[in-house]
């Protein structure tokens, strides 16, 4: 049976998503010719390229809402919304959480002027400090001394008390709030965002409200420059447990996600003085993150089949929130665990036909060198990732 026959029999005309298995086998994955990553709005490990999410959707061909259980950066959601579907995003990391809503939050005429008031009002109150809100935050965040000068202590809990004086609900909160977090490390005496080890920097207060009213501006210029796709309400994004994801069954017609691979990059530690200040729990956040490196090295107890069992889970939910007919594409990486290779490609196909997944095709592609992440020299077994193409059974 030729694989266009194979694709009209499991996707009918009525089901969620139809598949361009053509477009999927003899599309470039790689990219190659596609112009190199310039800065996004806030740092972030292992971002998808917008290409990668849009070729997927584009042979996908959803015929509804798109979610992406590991959304991270925000990437799968802002393609989809780009092409007019709904999206749902899912992140056990409430950074991530807070970048997909900003990216997802549509600019309006008047949040440039907005933005104008909140920025100076934040410049006045991280200049000012606020000991409440240290004194706080002193209490849980390690080695406070070690990684953050007093003045950046006392700038940073001022920046953090005129985030907490806005409304939950308004989306200069979140705006506001990523733009502390994007400004974290570079205030902090921490080398780099992928380098836990504290040096001089010339950086001083003036030079860090600098850095603030930078990083703000970034989010405005990105959001207007979006403002035509981005639409109210296209998007929501909930912080949960990829294995246990609050939304209703059958609520998405495809899926786009990359999973954290085994013995990989940590999410958690990367942002962990993110989070200490904008009051979030990184040591619950370590907990639960699928795939993180101290479970699979050292005194980690976990394998390659705990891995598979876990994201067996994963898919379930996967399962549970398509629509009959529905597909995902899923982006992988192969990894070293204890010194052997991995082929996460045949543990997703695994864990995914015990969820209820048939694998229709694959592709191997190859990715370009960037800067390297924490202990990514010891994970990645090959400079290449798989992309998985599976189409939800029943």
């Amino acid at each position: 049976m030729s694989a266009a026959h194979l694709a009209e029999r499991r996707h009918p005309a009525s089901a969620a998503a139809s598949p361009d298995l053509d477009l999927f086998k003899n599309a470039d994955w790689d990219f190659q010719s596609s112009p190199r990553r310039v800065g996004d709005i806030h740092p972030y490990p292992a971002r998808f390229i917008s290409e990668l999410p849009a070729l997927a959707l584009d042979t996908l061909r959803p015929r509804g809402p798109v979610l992406d259980p590991f959304c991270g950066s925000g990437t799968t959601l802002v393609e989809a919304v780009r092409r007019g579907h709904q999206a749902f995003g899912v992140d056990i990391n409430p950074i991530a959480c807070v970048m997909s809503r900003v990216k997802t939050i549509p600019w309006r005429p008047c949040d440039w002027t907005l933005l104008e008031g909140h920025a100076r009002a934040l410049m006045v109150h991280a200049a000012s400090g606020n000991p409440a809100v240290l004194e706080e935050l002193a209490l849980d965040i390690p080695r406070l001394d070690h990684w953050f000068a007093p003045w950046a202590q006392r700038l940073l809990a001022g920046a953090v008390g005129y985030i907490r004086q806005i409304d939950p609900v308004d989306p200069w909160r979140d705006r506001l709030a990523l733009a502390v977090s994007a400004s974290t490390v570079r205030i902090s005496r921490q080398d780099s965002d992928t380098r836990y080890a504290a040096v001089r920097k010339s950086v001083g207060p003036d030079g860090a409200l600098r850095i603030l009213e930078d990083a703000l501006r970034r989010i405005g210029v990105w959001s207007e420059a979006n403002s035509t796709t981005i639409k109210c309400g296209a998007a929501q994004v909930a912080e949960a447990d990829a294995r246990r994801i609050p939304l209703e069954d059958g609520v998405a017609a495809a899926a786009v996600f990359s999973p954290p691979y085994p013995n990989a990059y940590e999410y958690w530690l990367y942002h962990k003085y993110r989070m200490y200040w904008l009051g979030f729990d990184p040591i619950r956040v370590r907990g639960s993150e699928i795939g993180a490196r101290p479970f699979y090295s050292g005194s980690g107890t976990l394998t390659a089949d705990d891995f598979c069992r876990e994201m067996s889970e994963v898919f379930s939910e996967v399962y549970r929130l398509l629509r009959p007919g529905g597909a995902a594409i899923v982006v992988v990486g192969d990894s070293i665990i204890r010194g052997e290779p991995i082929d996460n490609s045949e543990l997703l196909t695994r864990a995914a036909d015990t969820a209820g997944f048939d694998l229709l095709a694959s592709r191997f592609r190859l990715i370009r060198k960037t800067s390297t992440s924490f202990n990514r020299q010891h994970s990645r077994a090959r400079n290449g990732e798989h992309v998985l193409l599976f189409s939800r059974r029943g």
